[in-house]
């Protein structure tokens, strides 16, 4: 399941089954070649996953805020980041499982080349 909002040369979305084999990971991702519409992306993205915005307010903010970028308006959502982005706390608390398998099987491997015994 993802939400997104979605404009011409813009995708923002957030993961929330991890697609592009990455399960259960969240993230949010914009691709957008003018950072001021990067920075409006992430703060729009920031309200919906907060609960303060509608993705239909989304999507109507940006096709206004854009369209006002175009012609030199300015806005405080192209300028930069309106949250505090945290400083600390911000590690993934998951454990990899696959460098202790990687171990176990380059040891197997190492076995298998240099003729030794096999567990």
């Amino acid at each position: 399941m993802q939400h997104a909002v979605t404009s011409t040369g813009n995708v923002l979305q957030k993961e929330l089954t991890g697609e592009g084999g990455e399960r259960g990971r969240q993230g949010a991702v914009s691709r957008e070649v003018v950072e001021a519409m990067n920075f409006m992306a992430v703060n729009l993205a920031h309200e919906i996953v907060t609960g303060q915005r509608r993705v239909e307010d989304a999507r109507q903010l940006y096709a206004e805020t854009a369209a006002g970028f175009m012609l030199r308006r300015p806005s405080l959502y192209t300028e930069q980041l309106q949250f505090a982005v945290p400083h600390s706390g911000t590690a993934d608390a998951d454990e990899s499982m696959i460098a202790g398998a990687m171990v176990d099987q380059m040891v197997e491997k190492a076995k298998d080349v240099f003729g030794g015994e096999r567990e």
